[in-house]
């Protein structure tokens, strides 16, 4: 097995986790090696991905399949970004929160962030002293 099709292969079933192992119908041996307990066979079918993969092209004696395992999707490298406006200026006794959106962000929404703070830190002028 190899984690999205690249990579080293993964031999060991400790470095794979059990919902994996549990939809190959694969244990550990004595070893700690994977083996499987699916006939070749059914593995050449591949019925039993239930449409949630594809057979790639394979030399003779190999099957190579692309399974999708929801129950393992993880959000690895996943990097969550974000824009973050806050006003800036002289000291106020009552400053405008900052302002956080997540991106992808559209344009407009930075617009509507800046009008906000705006609105909220309009200091009324005195003229009348």
């Amino acid at each position: 097995m190899r984690e999205g099709g690249r990579g080293a292969w993964l031999e060991a079933a400790e470095a794979v986790p059990d919902e994996v192992l549990a939809t190959f119908q694969t244990r550990a041996d004595r070893d700690g090696r994977i083996i499987s307990m699916r006939s070749w066979k059914l593995w050449e079918k591949t019925r039993w991905t239930e449409d949630r993969g594809r057979r790639l092209r394979g030399r003779v004696g190999e099957i190579h399949l692309l399974v999708d395992i929801p129950e393992v999707t993880r959000p690895t490298g996943e990097v969550r970004s974000r824009i973050v406006i806050e006003p800036l200026g002289d000291p106020c006794p009552d400053p405008a929160p900052p302002v956080h959106l997540d991106l992808p962000v559209l344009p407009v929404m930075i617009t509507r962030a800046l009008e906000m703070i705006r609105e909220r830190t309009a200091v009324p002028l005195d003229f009348a002293t």
